[in-house]
């Protein structure tokens, strides 16, 4: 039932918008808050709320965007996990508490007075030291000249020159063997045949199945969505993917590709605008992952309107 305009009174836009029908957001529709909080049971509207919301096609629509949102994150949330990954998370977790505390130890002992006042000491013999022979001493002779670097020239087919390492460099603590390189960019991704030197990024897991939820703009849904599939035929092994409509989404693509191509998919679909919102990996983030990259999985992404 539409209300009437009282004779004498000029209706507000957002009064005149909620009149109309129109999905427009007005200054009186309720705040988004309240809405989220109302689709997750949390909240009750209040009489004028729920008037306003019979009337008002905006608010509405973005109370049955969340919860389609919830739906979707309610499935996701009930995968179940598989058990090698809950003994590797469990164990990362045990490592980090460690580390945790050995941090603390180290922090109080790095912080005590007697440890200052000796760092302090060190620091003031340093600079007098730095002094005298920078300042006092700076002749080419004597005791000060065997502390310049001399000029090395590469010789003709030696390691300088030729940009490869020498066998001293070959013992560091990452095995390059180990890495494979994902992506070109200024923020590669790698797959680790093994855990990851300290203080490196703790991996990832990418399972066999993968089922993302992905956002996007819905005034620009046909650009995007062709942008999508351009990048679904790249990665999908042999260019082929299918197609499913489902309950929470018209457009559900599910294909077989690796792991490695299934990472710079999920990079490239965040840097065209999609916004991704389940926790399965591949994370566009994530940059550190288990396996050599040429692991077989099966990825469903459903694409929903935002």
């Amino acid at each position: 039932m539409k209300s009437e305009p009282i004779e004498g009174v000029k209706a507000s836009s957002g009064e005149e918008a909620c009149r109309t029908g129109e999905a427009k957001k007005s200054a009186s529709c309720i705040a988004a808050e309240s809405l989220s909080a109302y689709a997750d049971g949390e909240y009750v509207l209040s009489p004028e709320e729920e008037a306003h919301l019979e009337k008002c096609a905006f608010c509405r629509k973005e109370l049955e965007f969340l919860r389609k949102l919830n739906e979707a994150l309610g499935k996701a949330l009930h995968e179940e996990c598989p058990p090698a990954l809950i003994d590797l998370m469990s164990e990362k977790v045990r490592e980090r508490i460690r580390n945790e505390k050995k941090f603390q130890r180290k922090k109080k002992l790095f912080f005590s007075p007697a440890r200052i006042l000796l760092r302090a000491a060190a620091a003031v013999a340093v600079f007098f030291f730095a002094v005298y022979f920078l300042v006092d001493n700076p002749n080419e002779g004597g005791f000060f000249s065997s502390f310049r670097r001399k000029p090395v020239s590469a010789e003709k087919g030696s390691a300088a020159q030729t940009g490869v390492a020498s066998q001293e460099t070959a013992g560091t603590n990452v095995d390059i063997r180990n890495l494979v390189a994902a992506s070109s960019d200024s923020s590669p991704v790698r797959f680790l045949s093994a855990n990851a030197p300290k203080g490196e990024e703790k991996p990832a897991l990418i399972g066999e199945k993968v089922s993302q939820l992905w956002l996007y703009d819905k005034a620009k849904a046909g650009k995007a969505l062709s942008e999508a599939k351009k990048l679904l035929a790249a990665a999908a092994e042999n260019g082929r993917y299918r197609q499913e409509k489902t309950q929470l989404a018209d457009d559900t693509f599910v294909l077989v590709t690796t792991r490695k191509k299934a990472v710079i998919l999920v990079r490239a679909l965040a840097a065209i605008g999609f916004k991704l919102v389940s926790h399965d990996q591949p994370q566009p983030e994530q940059k550190v992952f288990f396996g050599s990259g040429e692991e077989k999985t099966v990825i469903t992404l459903s694409f929903l309107p935002k």
